[in-house]
């Protein structure tokens, strides 16, 4: 778990996270997850919150990056691996 969650600081330090990201429990929760895994999360959680960072700079307000993006793409990241795995079995 310590693995995960220094590589999760590795790729997400330099992101405004909210109070309610805690990389070592988000780690915790994708036990499992290679590091590449893990870099793909925090990219996919930077594309998914965007258009809410663009929001917020053309408003002028502070953004940070809250867990609801950390858990969208990990929902959507296990949903690719598990139709991967099907499509694999079926060969």
């Amino acid at each position: 778990m310590q693995e995960r969650a220094a590589i999760l600081q590795l790729h997400a330090g330099s992101l405004p996270l909210a109070d309610d990201v805690a990389l070592p429990d988000l780690a915790t929760a994708c036990h499992g997850y290679s590091g590449a895994d893990l870099a793909a999360l925090c990219r996919e959680a930077a594309t998914t919150a965007l258009s809410d960072a663009a929001a917020a700079i053309l408003e002028g307000t502070a953004f940070l990056f809250q867990l609801c993006f950390w858990l969208h793409c990990r929902r959507y990241m296990g949903m690719m691996l598990r139709i991967l795995l099907t499509r694999l079995v079926m060969l």
